[in-house]
């Protein structure tokens, strides 16, 4: 996938409440594609060890990729960045002490603060991978897998639960 094939819903389709609209997607230069990753293939293993990235994560670092996920209810709307997770979040973690980050989340921060989707409702996201420890300077929180310079839209068709 290009990052020209990302846009914006049209006028006409139904808008899931509180939605902003991205604007257009800045055209990638060149011809430089996109390559698809799952959530699953970010780790080798997981558990009480530890995460190990995968070989397909490593290989992909520093490259351009798009994911499918969800995104998290965001700390801040003014934030540039937001966390794309596997499945949708019931709510922020910052926010409430009850409900804790799953094992894979994806720190994605954004080119522009584009606005944030509804945390029910799958987005496709493409960035440049970015991989290794590192503290995020706004939260603290310590991710191992970043996507940067991110352009977000809806995915198309939604996912099925």
């Amino acid at each position: 996938m290009r990052r020209e094939q990302l846009h914006p819903l049209r006028h006409g389709h139904r808008h899931p409440p509180g939605l902003l609209l991205l604007p257009p997607p800045v055209a990638a230069t060149g011809t430089e594609a996109y390559t698809r990753l799952r959530f699953a293939e970010l780790y080798a293993t997981q558990g009480v060890i530890g995460q190990r990235l995968s070989p397909r994560a490593l290989e992909l670092a520093g490259k351009p990729v798009t994911m499918t996920g969800y995104m998290a209810p965001p700390l801040d709307a003014g934030a540039g960045f937001f966390v794309l997770t596997r499945a949708p979040m019931p709510s922020c973690p910052f926010c409430d002490p009850m409900v804790s980050w799953p094992d894979d989340p994806v720190l994605s921060v954004q080119q522009h603060t584009a606005g944030f989707s509804d945390p029910d409702i799958a987005i496709e996201v493409a960035g440049i991978l970015a991989v290794g420890r590192k503290a995020d300077p706004l939260t603290g929180a310590v991710r191992l897998v970043r996507l940067l310079d991110v352009e977000w839209r809806l995915a198309s068709p939604p996912l099925s639960r």
